[in-house]
């Protein structure tokens, strides 16, 4: 999920700098999706605001958190800020993994 931060940020600030949010990685300021890696991190995506985290095939677990994605989507309905949902692939299962703002 610390990956996912910098995204975060940068689609809060494209937000507030132009009114609408970020089309894609481009569009936010971001490194193309594949780049943004780390060693159970195979791809961090913007696509309208959404950030998709895509998970690598070696983290394991029961139920397995291999390959999965989870999504961080925005809501700015309430102006001047952006509140963040949460999901697994809509699996509830596996929110043990995740930190407590990600468990909806």
């Amino acid at each position: 999920m610390s990956l996912a931060a910098a995204a975060k940020l940068a689609v809060a600030e494209t937000y507030t700098a132009i009114g609408s949010l970020p089309a894609d990685n481009q569009t936010a300021g971001l490194p193309g999706a594949a780049t943004i890696t780390s060693k159970y991190v195979t791809s961090v995506t913007v696509a309208n605001g959404v950030i998709s985290i895509l998970f690598s095939g070696a983290l394991g677990g029961t139920p397995t958190m291999n390959a999965q994605t989870v999504t961080l989507t925005p809501d700015v309905s309430n102006a001047g800020s952006i509140k963040w949902a949460c999901a697994i692939a809509g699996d509830t299962t596996r929110y043990k993994y995740m930190p407590a703002e990600c468990r909806n």
